[in-house]
């Protein structure tokens, strides 16, 4: 869980204009700023993660804005540095937190807001079983129906966990 102890760092990368480009709020955050947001969070709707590895804070995963009506959330995941882009452990945090959403919470939709330019995110979403809803000049609307995301996650389980699977096992033997 992200804690208040987390939230400079976050908040570093999150100014950095490399990171900033690609999200929906692009404006500089003041630690002020970034404190009434931690507070803001209603911990009962919304879930913030470090994903950490190799003993290092490597992005935030999260799922937020609840729609009853529609059993959806929203759910997108952000990357701290650049040489991390592509790493298969941002997958399987992916992969993990939707299918939470789907088997434990019965979530029926999950949803993405994507900047337009943020090819990989968009990719990222896509390979999950995201399609797109709507558009405007500056975002692009993402769901993924559980039955998308059951379709789509053989190939992300074979891909990203059966050889993740293969070497735990080879380190037990």
């Amino acid at each position: 869980k992200l804690e208040i102890s987390d939230i400079e760092l976050v908040r570093k990368f999150r100014n950095e204009k490399r990171i900033s480009k690609h999200l929906i709020h692009q404006s500089y955050i003041s630690k002020s700023e970034q404190m009434s947001w931690f507070k803001s969070i209603d911990w009962k709707i919304s879930y913030y993660w470090m994903i950490v590895f190799d003993n290092k804070e490597r992005g935030i995963i999260y799922i937020n804005n609840y729609n009853s009506d529609k059993a959806s959330i929203e759910t997108n995941i952000f990357i701290f540095q650049e040489e991390d882009k592509g790493n298969p452990e941002f997958i399987r945090s992916l992969w993990i937190i939707s299918f939470l959403c789907f088997k434990k919470f019965n979530f029926k939709i999950l949803q993405s807001k994507i900047q337009v330019e943020n090819f990989p995110a968009l990719e990222i979403d896509k390979f999950f079983g995201f399609k797109e809803v709507n558009n405007n000049k500056e975002l692009i609307f993402l769901e993924c129906s559980k039955n998308d995301f059951t379709k789509n996650s053989k190939k992300i389980i074979n891909l990203f966990f059966n050889k993740m699977s293969n070497v735990i096992i080879e380190e037990f033997e």
